[in-house]
């Protein structure tokens, strides 16, 4: 008798069945799903409970300008960690944003440039001026640099045409170099830009898993030219020491000093001529000389803008670390909130390596 009735109604409004059985069914699809990997390639997994590095404040209030967003940032990992801002001349406000909120904490911080010169407490290396001057022959694009710093020393405005966009490529080599050279006891190095915001406690629960010792370069990937990878710049990247001892050899074993014929911008200066994005010559650079591939940490390593950030199945569960593109506003907004936001004091933090593109799951 209820089989008459259920076959009744599906007869006459059938649509109430099969709506609900198709939605399902598609549920039941994409949670059945798995993420395609690399055959004959074994997955290594570690998983560590960790707890926050940086957790936001506990005492919250209304005048959050009055707050010390940095009063419980661990100090002690600088001593371990470089951490290297990228710059331009031209994004002074973006600039100042930055080193009043996502790196207002980092007492150790470089910031390199195409200009010299000096923002409140803080100086601003023109790492293009370390370059030899052979960058300036057959080079149209750097001599937008040489045109640019005459232009500053006579006191003139900087036409449309020198701004600093041009010069971008140009300062990756040279500031690995100098990181080193000025750090090279640093555990850990690690580069962004100035329009780029970084989740500190996502990437100090990330290097503690991680050996330093070990060669690590670490990133967002963007696909190069004869299907190698790099790291995406405006993701911000991590090299670990382990590489950098074998990407900027010393003039002897044991010794600390760094001769100018070592140097990523002696060696590679023909590359970065010829390929527009330094970013992926830092990578072909780090592959010629230590054969070292990117571990694309993807998505936690993210070129997303704040809008596009979106919580899809294979983003579930993993931390965010970096974003790219925000306004100063934008910035400042961020900071105030993952400063007083709520959290969980322990979570699962996972490393999984696939190839070619590894996760980091926290749960």
């Amino acid at each position: 008798m209820m089989l008459k009735v259920l076959a009744g109604r599906l007869a006459r409004r059938p649509w109430r069945f099969l709506l609900p059985a198709v939605l399902l069914f598609f549920f039941v699809y994409s949670l059945s799903r798995r993420r395609p990997h690399h055959a004959g390639v074994q997955q290594p997994v570690h998983k560590a409970k960790t707890k926050s590095f940086f957790p936001p404040l506990e005492t919250k209030s209304a005048n959050s300008i009055e707050l010390d967003y940095c009063q419980n940032f661990p100090k002690h990992l600088l001593d371990e960690i470089q951490v290297v801002l990228k710059v331009s001349s031209g994004e002074g406000s973006a600039t100042k944003a930055h080193l009043s909120t996502v790196s207002s904490c980092i007492s150790n911080l470089m910031i390199v440039g195409d200009q010299d010169e000096r923002l409140g407490d803080r100086h601003v290396i023109d790492i293009l001026a370390e370059l030899p001057k052979s960058y300036e022959i057959n080079n149209l694009d750097f001599q937008a640099y040489v045109d640019q710093k005459k232009a500053h020393t006579e006191g003139e405005t900087v036409r449309e045409s020198q701004r600093s966009f041009k010069l971008d490529r140009f300062k990756y080599l040279p500031m690995v170099d100098r990181a080193y050279t000025s750090n090279p006891k640093a555990k850990w190095f690690v580069f962004l830009e100035s329009d780029v915001y970084f989740f500190w406690d996502t990437l100090f629960r990330l290097l503690s898993q991680l050996d330093s010792s070990s060669a690590h370069y670490l990133g967002a990937p963007h696909k190069g030219s004869e299907g190698r990878y790099f790291a995406y710049g405006g993701a911000g990247f991590v090299l670990s020491q382990g590489l950098m001892k074998r990407l900027v050899p010393p003039r002897a074993t044991g010794s600390v000093e760094i001769p100018r014929e070592s140097r990523l911008s002696y060696r590679y200066e023909d590359w970065v001529k010829e390929e527009q994005r330094g970013d992926a010559v830092l990578a072909y650079a780090i592959q010629n000389a230590t054969g070292v591939q990117l571990s694309a940490l993807h998505p936690t390593f993210s070129s997303d803008q704040l809008k596009d950030v979106m919580t899809t199945r294979d983003r579930w569960c993993v931390p965010l670390l970096s974003l790219h593109q925000l306004k100063p506003e934008q910035m400042e907004n961020l900071w105030k909130w993952e400063r007083t936001r709520q959290y969980n004091t322990v979570s699962t933090f996972s490393y999984q390596t696939r190839y070619p593109i590894a996760w980091l799951t926290r749960c």
